[in-house]
């Protein structure tokens, strides 16, 4: 009598329950295609992923130019960002140069960076003895400011591109070798000890399991590493370089500070901002192409 008191009042329930949702959602409540989500139109998506910054940067804008009409701050200690646009306008020619040998010499600063990250990471991840007689150095190179050891490289490989790259590369390697390190040593134990009972060799093991389960590990490093690269080359450029055509924007912005150039040190200022969201967002992208079909990370959520 309870057993067929409670399947009665289960069928009640249910009842009950299809009908608030009929009631509520109508008939998608009994129509799973209904309920199944529509992928949202390419135009929402890179409206959805542009249109917040964009709206961030016009409010920017507009609060600049309010405070400097608002508080009359003369154009010579902060122009407003008309004057400023204006006078990199100007200077065009002289900016569009520096940002391309800056962009080259970051570019190449970050490709060693990453080479050498990752090797350095592969050393470390072989053997617990190299990593504790090795890794304390890494942290070392990083705490030490770039502005004391700036002369010694200067001193050693000469004022111009070597120097310049190589400031470059001891700014951005470290993520590099930080992160390739933690994802070669995390990879399941269980893994190990499959590939190990079926002989693999340590090449194998590093090709075919330790190095694709630490790929969204590096890839973080290298995300991290490219805006790092190009302050170093900014760096480097404004501590060791040559000046001239090639001087880059870090010699762009000596030449504008001692001529109180504020307009073209604003200009400089905001274009190293965009050389640097643009080196990270294109190692974001092929982050996001080698990753989005099999890892968390970067794959689309269903529901």
């Amino acid at each position: 009598m309870n057993i067929t008191s409670g399947r009665e009042t289960g069928g009640r329930d249910d009842t009950s329950l299809v009908s608030a949702a009929r009631a509520t959602m109508g008939d998608a409540a009994l129509n799973p295609a209904l309920l199944t989500p529509t992928a949202p139109g390419r135009a929402r998506r890179y409206g959805a992923a542009i249109g917040p910054p964009l709206i961030a940067l016009i409010l920017f804008i507009a609060l600049w130019q309010i405070g400097v009409v608002v508080f009359n701050v003369p154009p010579y200690i902060m122009p407003g960002p008309f004057h400023a646009a204006s006078g990199a306008w100007d200077a065009r020619d002289t900016l569009a140069a520096g940002l391309a040998f800056t962009m080259r010499r970051a570019l190449l600063g970050f490709v060693l960076s990453g080479v050498a990250g990752i090797a350095g990471a592969v050393v470390l991840a072989r053997s617990r003895i190299l990593y504790s007689a090795l890794y304390p150095y890494a942290v070392l190179l990083q705490t030490i400011p770039i502005i004391t050891i700036s002369p010694i490289i200067i001193i050693v490989f000469g004022p111009g591109e070597a120097s310049i790259v190589t400031i470059a590369f001891i700014v951005a390697v470290f993520p590099v070798i930080s992160n390739a390190t933690l994802g070669l040593t995390s990879v399941d134990h269980n893994l190990l000890n499959l590939f190990q009972m079926y002989n693999a060799s340590p090449w194998q093991q590093l090709v075919r399991l330790r190095l694709p389960f630490a790929l969204p590990y590096i890839l973080a490093g290298l995300r991290i590493s490219s805006g790092l690269a190009v302050i170093g080359a900014i760096l480097g450029e404004y501590f060791a370089g040559t000046g001239g055509t090639d001087g880059g924007l870090g010699y762009i912005i000596q030449v504008s500070m001692n001529r109180m150039l504020i307009d073209e040190l604003v200009a400089v200022a905001l274009l190293s901002a965009l050389l640097g969201i643009a080196v990270f967002t294109g190692v974001g992208i092929v982050s996001y192409l080698t990753l989005h079909k099999w890892h968390e990370s970067s794959a689309r959520r269903e529901n």
